[in-house]
């Protein structure tokens, strides 16, 4: 069987016919460990010790290992024999026969396929998903959701300067905004779009924004804004054009 999982955002699983297989769905810590094995970097085969100690930490005994096997029996049923691989005592996904939106992700980011990231990118990993008791898994996922979520963001950054260098500030504004809804303490990201705004002829809107941004820093982290970012401002609000009060690169760089 080929399996088609969706992690990011909303989780989905689905088989060959395109149905959703909910008898996995129905069950957050077996779906748990099959995303674990597709997504766990470098790509490899795990330890059954090492799924125990992530997925059942407060039960390293003989009932804990029985649990992990019927849950392994469980994906075999549910997924197919070919899809679970097992060598001795170590347990790992054919990848080959996985096609999962994660992982999409990080192969466009590699190819530079930067539109291909932004629009992969539809939610965090696993959204809103907790496992009680499970420090290990959960340390792992907010991880993987920062990876996920800095590749994203950085693809967003590219298409947003390449838009702005082509004078396209409208394509500059939505990709930079979609760039600090997923960052939004990034001042880097934030003067993107404060800058496309401002060349877009949206004055008022990029002074919100800026203002925005620096209650959020505080209030969030309790930083002030650099420099450059308050020259930035000054410049908006006397209405002097930003590319002559400062260079593009030196306001983001």
């Amino acid at each position: 069987m080929r399996v088609t999982m969706q992690v990011l955002g909303r989780q989905n699983v689905c088989g060959d016919d395109g149905r959703p297989i909910d008898a996995l769905l129905a069950q957050p810590k077996r779906l748990a460990l099959f995303a674990y094995l597709v997504l766990k970097r470098p790509v490899r085969l795990h330890r059954r010790d090492e799924l125990l100690a992530t997925f059942w930490p407060e039960r390293q005994d003989d009932h804990a290992r029985g649990t992990l096997s019927q849950a392994l029996s469980f994906l075999r049923r549910t997924l197919g024999d070919d899809v679970i691989l097992s060598r001795g005592d170590e347990v790992g996904v054919d990848r080959e026969l996985v096609q999962c939106d994660a992982l999409s992700l990080v192969e466009a980011a590699a190819a530079r396929d930067h539109a291909r990231v932004v629009a992969l990118h539809v939610g965090d990993l696993l959204e809103t998903f907790q496992l009680g008791h499970c420090q290990a898994f959960g340390s792992w996922l907010a991880h993987e959701r920062q990876f996920l979520r800095g590749l994203a963001v950085r693809s967003a950054m590219t298409l947003a300067d390449a838009a702005a260098e082509r004078g396209d500030w409208t394509h500059a504004v939505e990709a930079a905004e979609q760039a600090i809804n997923w960052a939004p303490c990034d001042e880097v990201a934030a003067r993107a779009l404060v800058i496309a705004l401002e060349r877009a002829g949206h004055r008022a809107h990029a002074l919100e924004v800026h203002d925005a941004f620096v209650a959020r820093l505080a209030r969030e982290l309790d930083l002030a804004p650099s420099d450059k970012w308050r020259t930035l401002r000054e410049a908006i609000r006397s209405g002097a054009d930003v590319g002559d009060t400062l260079s593009r690169r030196n306001l983001i760089g």
